[in-house]
């Protein structure tokens, strides 16, 4: 729950049964919750019993039990199945802490330990990191979020935090709230590829009003006010980047000039990855690298495809596990 959510951009629900839970309403996790409390509290479930505790049909069952049975042993963590069902379904997070901390009250003592709060902060990145795609945190990682926790409220890690002071350090807590508010903002292909279609479409027509019937378009006559708005209103440095990598090969014998052809390739990059980078934070991490070909390709790729293109991206980069925008633009049209 620190800050993988806001640094990998915006949150693609990966599964049908992320897209379940999430138009599910509080309400109706809230009896799940209960349910499972009443029912034994299983900390392991069969493909049956999680059928069961998401009230599933058998067919939809097995599907979404393989989501989350990542380790492929027929088992999965209730916990994390408790924590995505709260997360991703309707309602004020507030309420939502009410109804998930209890869930980790092992004790019953209406307090969390610090193993317990760290139980919590697992289960709730690991739920959601399996329905979303997102990179996992270490345990030094989690370890911290707690730290943050306790010291919110100069509470010792030997010591217990109430249900309320947790919901408080959550309203307080600036990447707490950021990778909740990203968990809750949870979109699907379909919604993401629609933007990124919708953007290239609008550079693609801004770019015709300034190119008038010409073979080539010098790059400086592109900064028109049509396509920045198209673009987002890009930072200096994103722009930069932009054109850079549209200048960078001559064209037609015009150095530093981009034909319609080259400019619809490096649009459908860029609208891809900004569909993505919510944050325009112009750098997501590598376990995006799926997503960002789907968009740029239009289909799913192989694992060959991302492979290979995961090496091209890496080449001359700062750090393997980030894709800059800029070396995006630079190796993704080639793609």
């Amino acid at each position: 729950m620190g800050s993988t959510g806001s640094k990998s951009g915006r949150v693609v629900l990966s599964s049908n049964v992320g897209v379940h839970l999430r138009d599910k309403r509080l309400e109706d996790a809230a009896e799940v919750v209960s349910g499972w409390l009443d029912g034994g509290s299983l900390l392991a479930l069969s493909p049956e019993t999680f059928g069961k505790l998401l009230a599933l049909p058998g067919s939809s069952a097995e599907a979404f039990f393989s989501t989350f049975d990542t380790d492929q042993n027929m088992k999965v963590d209730a916990l994390e199945v408790l924590s995505a069902a709260v997360i991703l379904a309707q309602g004020p997070m507030e309420k939502k802490a009410e109804v998930l901390i209890p869930v980790f009250d092992f004790a019953k003592s209406q307090r969390l330990s610090f193993d317990e709060a760290n139980i919590l902060v697992h289960s709730v990145h690991r739920g959601a990191a399996k329905l979303c795609s997102l990179q996992l945190l270490v345990d030094e990682d989690t370890v911290e979020v707690c730290r943050r926790m306790f010291d919110s409220h100069n509470l010792p890690y030997s010591g217990k935090i109430t249900g309320e002071e947790i919901r408080r350090w959550l309203s307080n807590d600036v990447e707490a709230t950021r990778f909740l508010s990203t968990i809750e903002g949870s979109c699907t292909y379909a919604d993401i590829e629609a933007m990124a279609v919708s953007q290239e479409e609008a550079m693609v027509a801004a770019f015709r009003g300034v190119e008038d019937g010409a073979s080539a378009v010098p790059v400086e006559r592109l900064r028109c006010p049509a396509l920045l708005d198209a673009m987002g209103k890009p930072s200096e440095k994103a722009l930069g980047s932009f054109e850079r990598t549209l200048s960078a090969a001559a064209e037609n014998g015009a150095a530093g000039s981009v034909s319609p052809e080259r400019f619809a390739r490096v649009a459908r990059s860029w609208s891809a990855f900004a569909a993505i980078d919510e944050a325009a934070a112009s750098e997501l991490g590598m376990e995006r690298l799926p997503l960002l070909l789907r968009l740029l390709r239009r289909q799913l790729p192989s694992d060959e495809e991302v492979r290979k293109s995961r090496e091209a991206l890496a080449a001359g980069a700062a750090g393997p596990e980030r894709i800059s925008l800029s070396k995006w633009l630079d190796v993704s049209p080639d793609l």
